[in-house]
């Protein structure tokens, strides 16, 4: 299910480009709109019931502004009246689906709602790093630190055993299973946002370093022609074989911090840019990560450009819980990446 913040922005930012006629409260009165396709009666009165208590103010206007903002842009549905507009929700779609679509208009235009978030993936660090995030059946989710740094991750497990004073445990660290994780996770609350004390945390940085080297090192040997990065970096920002929008908002609700965005096809992105590399390096601190950095020449003007981000290679909920997750973010702001177009404003852009 979709974190009640998540829902707010989707489902009220669909809700303005139905109902942008009226204020936001008038628009959450009454019934859902019968265009609203795949909402259930909980999720409505969710909505309502949020709005009636005060909560995520801030996210319930800015989504509200960005439909009404879209319903009228000559680059999104310009004024026409919606006959059906369908919510993902929390499902997943079948097949190889790289749209990361939240909301469907008359099964044309595909909005992605983006608020407050430079997270563009969360996958395992096979798919990132050995498969490029490629959509192939039976990605290796075993854990990513064992896998890369053995002798490191033996070597912290054997300390945080030590400081925990954890007794019966496997020798090896790879032969963990879930019940021996979560005893881990609980001796180890006391250390929750904490530094381990010595010699434990030596024995993480060494593993963040080695982790990092490791990362970087397969990530390269899997990048080895000009051709394959590129088509990573597409990857990495999802241009995707259709052209879809991004409406969302970076650190406020102010007109000049909205995200409204058309993110171009590789084949657009080729008629203006000519791709020259993608660097990778790792840069770990505090946690295994690996930074990348995009160069590529505006074919109109010849000016060089750069995007950039990290991969940071996390345990998922707690040290030991469960094998880590390669979560990638975006540094570059999301106006300045080339391929992320801003939308033309509609002629009434004062009122959104």
């Amino acid at each position: 299910m979709a974190d009640a913040k998540t829902t707010v922005t989707e489902l009220v930012t669909a809700l303005g480009m139905l109902r942008g006629d009226r204020s936001l409260d008038d628009a959450l009165d009454g019934d859902a709109p019968p265009q609203l396709a795949n909402l259930g009666r909980y999720d409505w009165e969710r909505l309502s019931d949020w709005r009636g208590a005060g909560r995520y103010s801030a996210e319930y206007e800015a989504a509200f502004r960005n439909g009404r903002w879209f319903a009228e842009s000559p680059e999104g549905l310009a004024g026409r009246p919606v006959r059906r507009l369908e919510w993902k929700g929390s499902h997943r779609a079948p097949g190889d689906e790289v749209v990361p679509a939240d909301l469907r208009v008359d099964r044309v235009w595909l909005v992605s709602c983006k608020y407050l978030s430079k997270n563009i993936h969360n996958v395992a660090p096979a798919r990132l790093f050995q498969h490029l995030l490629l959509s192939i059946d039976g990605h290796d989710s075993s854990d990513w630190y064992y896998a890369t740094a053995p002798k490191a991750f033996q070597h912290l497990y054997e300390q945080v055993c030590e400081i925990c004073e954890l007794r019966n445990m496997p020798g090896d660290v790879g032969d963990l299973t879930g019940a021996d994780r979560q005893r881990m996770k609980g001796s180890m609350k006391r250390y929750a946002r904490k530094k381990l004390p010595e010699p434990a945390n030596a024995a993480y940085e060494e593993l963040i370093v080695a982790v990092s080297r490791a990362s970087a090192d397969r990530w390269r040997a899997q990048l080895g022609s000009v051709a394959r990065q590129e088509r990573m970096l597409w990857r990495l920002l999802r241009l995707c074989s259709a052209p879809y929008f991004i409406l969302g908002s970076t650190v406020g609700t102010n007109a000049s911090e909205f995200l409204r965005l058309r993110i171009d096809t590789p084949w657009d992105w080729r008629q203006h840019f000519e791709f020259h590399e993608l660097i990778v390096t790792p840069t770990g601190v505090g946690q295994p990560q690996v930074t990348w950095t995009a160069t590529l020449e505006e074919r109109e003007t010849g000016q060089e450009r750069t995007v950039s981000g990290r991969v940071e290679i996390r345990w998922s909920h707690g040290r030991f819980s469960a094998p880590p997750e390669a979560k990638i973010y975006l540094d570059t702001p999301h106006r300045e990446v080339p391929g992320y177009t801003p939308l033309d404003e509609p002629a009434n852009a004062q009122l959104f």
